[in-house]
């Protein structure tokens, strides 16, 4: 059984808890409280900065202490991207953004970037600079890379119900896809380098989806994660 706990207005899944039931999850956390404290996540911060989205997170952090369940959890900046997200083992991966919501930086739990993104344009007046700080930062890559390339230029989709979408990899190494609601499906679900995968969106107001019509796409490397949210119009 797989249970999900929806903030910020409804609109974005926060928690993802395998193994449990509803049940469960109500014994260990306040639903309610978690639905009014995402949606009063106005700013960003990670652990121990007193933010309100670092509120939200350890509301969520109450939810491991169900033993044998499988949770991830996540916080978001609506209409940007993912924020953070907390997995099994309660380590918790940062998302940080440009002034444009471009994705900037991944930082791990303590802080230190693992990645960061750089928006270069062809026809950019300073696209020369571009190339040459490219070329002192080489020798800073991490070993595994993983780049990702929606329509939007954005972590955040909307797509049709009955449509689909074509989303661009760029990795030196072999990755998986997975999502986390039944209406969203992807194909194919592993791919190895450079390559792409199509979501396809079912209509999310069948009544077996309770009307339930934002999930996450998640690309994960062993070593590197991006999560895309897929909102349907």
């Amino acid at each position: 059984t797989t249970v999900y706990i929806w903030g910020y207005n409804n609109q974005y899944p926060v928690a993802k808890i395998e193994n449990a039931t509803y049940d469960d999850v109500i014994s260990v956390v306040d639903t309610s409280e978690i639905h009014t404290l995402s949606n009063a996540d106005n700013d960003n911060g990670s652990r121990g900065s007193s933010t309100k989205e670092d509120a939200l997170r350890i509301a969520l952090d109450d939810l491991y202490q169900l033993d044998d369940a499988v949770v991830n959890t996540y916080t978001y900046n609506p209409l940007i991207g993912i924020t953070s997200q907390t997995d099994l083992n309660r380590r918790t991966v940062y998302y940080e953004y440009d002034d444009f919501g471009r994705l900037e930086y991944i930082k791990n739990q303590d802080g230190n970037i693992v990645k960061q993104y750089n928006y270069h344009y062809a026809n950019s007046d300073d696209d020369s600079s571009d190339s040459t700080d490219d070329s002192e930062n080489n020798d800073d890559e991490t070993d595994d890379i993983l780049t990702i390339t929606t329509t939007s230029g954005s972590s955040f989709i909307t797509v049709q119900a009955n449509s689909s979408q074509v989303i661009q990899v760029a990795s030196n190494t072999s990755w998986s896809v997975t999502t986390s609601i039944g209406w969203l499906t992807v194909s194919p679900s592993s791919g190895d380098g450079d390559g792409s995968f199509t979501i396809k969106v079912e209509d999310c107001s069948s009544s077996i989806y309770n009307d339930i019509c934002s999930g996450t796409v998640i690309i994960a490397t062993d070593d590197e994660s991006f999560v895309i949210v897929v909102s349907q119009e």
